[in-house]
């Protein structure tokens, strides 16, 4: 088991991102989705994929959060990992006090992979450092969350920023099996789409470029196609606003805006069979058609699937750097999408 996850060496390159914008954290087990909070960045890290700092002039090395999950053959115990860590971190630093931290957390409960067990717990190093970790339990892994400051003051400073974070944390469990449909699943949490963007993709997101969660389901390529299909009728709201015309994205307006990003030219107003406002408002035509009943979202969806299922086998992969969905630069994650044979 491994015992002392603060002790990773950490080798920091910064990188830009926005807060609030939501995370992937994927285990063979596990896919962690996190929110950076306000005034963190991210940070470049060679051992931990989500690994943030304060976005302040002279930070200290040991002045960082970062989450992440360890995954088991078998179920985890929490208080036998405590033990564990709490033991181990005893013997490397004598004198150490460690407590724990009275912090109700409601998005932690048990469901399909998490038990609903978790504990914080801190620590008080000799040389004056602080640490808070969340530990979770889940059904095979062991998620942490981390919050590592220089000093008591520090902590207490730096301490709502953890909590923030930690009421951001969703956990689902990965099978390989079925690891398409779980990410599809993730585009309810979705908090940002293309729109108007100018970074570099993916490693510099902002507002208006669509967030990681986003990208990753596109970067699956056709593997995924049959799982966005499958989304066109979830009328679940997500946070992220549709521009101009108002409202919210649903699950199905995501999962469609994936499709178009995958495959160039469908017609979309064709497999509406409603025409495209060209005196008017232009795509609204879209957004009032669909939001008026549910019906004409099955059978959008329907007419889509029946297209794809038509075309799929003359769909060809072209090289491209192009976002087809916004008004983008930069390097395509994808670099290309698949477009019907001449």
């Amino acid at each position: 088991m491994k015992k002392l996850i603060s002790l990773l060496i950490l080798t920091i390159l910064f990188v830009g991102q926005n807060f609030g914008q939501s995370n992937m954290v994927v285990g063979k087990k596990h896919t962690i989705i996190v929110d950076i909070p306000e005034n963190w960045l991210q940070a470049q890290n060679y051992q931990l994929p989500f690994f943030i700092k304060p976005d302040k002039k002279e930070v200290s090395s040991e002045t960082y959060m970062y989450v992440y999950g360890i995954d088991y053959n078998s179920k985890p115990e929490l208080s036998g990992w405590i033990k564990g860590n709490n033991d181990y971190i005893s013997d490397k630093f004598k004198g150490v006090k460690i407590d724990t931290l009275n912090q109700k957390l409601d998005n932690i409960k048990s469901d399909d992979y998490l038990t609903g067990n978790y504990l914080p717990i801190t620590y008080e190093y000799p040389n004056g450092r602080n640490e808070v970790i969340l530990v979770i339990e889940c059904k095979n892994t062991i998620v942490t969350a981390v919050l590592s400051t220089k000093d008591k003051t520090e902590l207490n400073e730096l301490l709502p920023s953890f909590i923030e974070l930690s009421k951001t944390l969703r956990i689902l469990g990965t099978v390989a099996q079925t690891n398409n449909n779980r990410l599809v699943d993730s585009l309810k949490f979705v908090s940002d789409m293309p729109y108007i963007c100018h970074d570099t993709l993916p490693t510099q997101l902002s507002v208006g470029c669509g967030d990681q969660i986003f990208w990753r389901v596109v970067k699956q390529k056709q593997d995924i196609i049959p799982f966005l299909l499958d989304k066109l009728s979830d009328t679940t709201q997500t946070a992220v606003p549709v521009p101009n015309f108002g409202g919210q994205y649903t699950v199905a307006d995501i999962a469609y805006t994936a499709l178009l990003e995958l495959i160039k030219d469908i017609p979309t107003f064709e497999l509406l069979g409603v025409t495209f406002d060209k005196n008017g408002c232009g795509y609204c035509s879209y957004w009032n058609h669909l939001q008026k009943d549910i019906k004409y979202r099955k059978k959008f969806q329907t007419n889509v699937r029946n297209w794809y299922d038509k075309n799929k086998t003359n769909l060809v992969w072209v090289k491209s750097n192009q976002i087809l969905t916004c008004d983008c630069a930069g390097r395509h994650p994808n670099g290309g999408h698949f477009e019907l044979k001449q």
